[in-house]
């Protein structure tokens, strides 16, 4: 299972509907006209991941085709998987038609697939209507299918006459837990684990048990190692924790190596050198400045202490601390916000500024009033003046939706 059902951080689905389909190769079989239903429990069954030999589906040759509709705009997204044979491999480009008002296909798109299993945009912009996917060279593989709708709900709180956003509270960084889950497998529980060769799999090198390991026995000075981490969100990371093992006798797989960040795994800033790391398998912390966030995070291995053969038995990585900040109200305008303010501005939903919580308030300096008992009264006054404009009336509450 790939690392997630659908992209995140996307709009809900438009509605869509599948047609036809014809000379694919699938789980029920090579070159078959399969249902609009099993196209449906293929290609949104939440396994992004290939399954058997062709995955959810397979475009075989020019004739190969997929027809759906999709009834609002949306952005069309896909993941696919590898497959080759004599024929060809996977990744070709793909031709979009779309069904005009005369009823007769026209070309609307032609894009590039690949052949990674991970979530990639297929087409930013697919109009409302009916559309049919041809193949351009063999092969186009898909494993499933998102149809993110392009329409997007805003809201401000309405209220004393100002438009207001709230803004939940935002946890700060602890500079003493690892960012990197306990890894199960090179894409799971979340992120991605990849290196340059792996005798035993990346993923070992992530998987808190000091006993297990990555290990490259492939590299040499023209090809040298290296082991890399993609977060889900950018990080920034200030500290690194490494161990290594014996690759034979007492010699350890850890020697030289750059610490390096990228935003987009093709550029990268280099972050720490190391040069000499120690030849046992104690593990060794390693702080620095760095003050960007970054999605990936690579270690890029020279010479180790067996030659260019390179072993990582713990690889741990720590933000830069940082507070909490806390939640709070901000007015956005005193007319009614255009449709820009709403989409760059709006708030997605406007469940947890009303939802009702029991909060813990700061102390609050109060000025002594006892003076003014009278005689023979006992007991303190105190007072304190409250800006009542800081508060919500709940009652009060109306909502702007665009």
């Amino acid at each position: 299972m790939a690392k997630t059902t659908i992209p995140e951080k996307t709009n809900p689905s438009v509605e869509f509907e599948y047609i036809s389909s014809y000379n694919l190769a699938t789980p029920f079989g090579n070159a078959v006209q399969i249902t609009p239903s099993q196209l449906q429990g293929l290609l949104h069954d939440g396994i992004t991941s290939k399954q058997g030999t062709y995955g959810a589906v397979l475009l075989r040759e020019s004739t190969s085709h997929i027809e759906f509709e999709v009834k609002n705009d949306c952005v069309f997204w896909a993941t696919s998987g590898a497959y080759s044979d004599s024929g060809g491999g996977t990744g070709k480009e793909i031709i979009i038609y779309k069904l005009d008002e005369n009823g007769i296909y026209q070309i609307y798109e032609e894009t590039k697939t690949n052949n990674l299993e991970d979530w990639y945009i297929v087409s930013p912009l697919l109009k409302r209507g009916r559309y049919k996917i041809h193949l351009k060279a063999m092969y186009v593989q898909f494993n499933e299918f998102y149809f993110e709708s392009v329409i997007q709900n805003k809201t401000f709180i309405l209220h004393d006459g100002e438009y207001k956003k709230f803004t939940p509270k935002l946890l700060g960084k602890d500079p003493t837990i690892n960012v990197v889950p306990n890894m199960t497998s090179d894409t799971s529980p979340v992120g991605k684990a990849t290196a340059r060769g792996a005798y035993d799999p990346a993923w070992r090198a992530f998987d808190k048990n000091d006993s297990t390991y990555w290990y490259d026995n492939g590299s040499n000075a023209s090809a040298p190692s290296w082991l890399q981490y993609q977060f889900e969100a950018p990080k920034m990371v200030n500290k690194i924790t490494l161990a290594s093992l014996p690759i034979s006798g007492g010699v350890y797989g850890l020697k030289e190596f750059s610490f390096l960040g990228s935003y987009d795994s093709l550029n990268y800033d280099n972050l720490l050198s190391i040069n000499n790391h120690p030849n046992s398998n104690a593990k060794v912390t390693y702080n620095f400045n760095n003050s960007n966030e970054y999605l990936f995070y690579k270690l890029q291995f020279g010479l180790s202490h067996h030659s260019y053969y390179t072993l990582v038995s713990s690889f741990e990585m720590y933000e830069k601390d940082s507070p909490d900040i806390p939640a709070y109200w901000s007015t956005i305008s005193h007319t009614l916000p255009n449709s820009t303010q709403f989409l760059e501005e709006g708030m997605d939903i406007i469940s947890p500024p009303v939802d009702r919580t029991i909060t813990t308030l700061e102390p609050m300096a109060m000025t002594d009033k006892s003076e003014i008992l009278g005689v023979g009264e006992v007991g303190k006054i105190f007072s304190k003046t409250i800006a009542l404009k800081k508060y919500f009336d709940i009652r009060s509450i109306r909502t702007e939706v665009k």
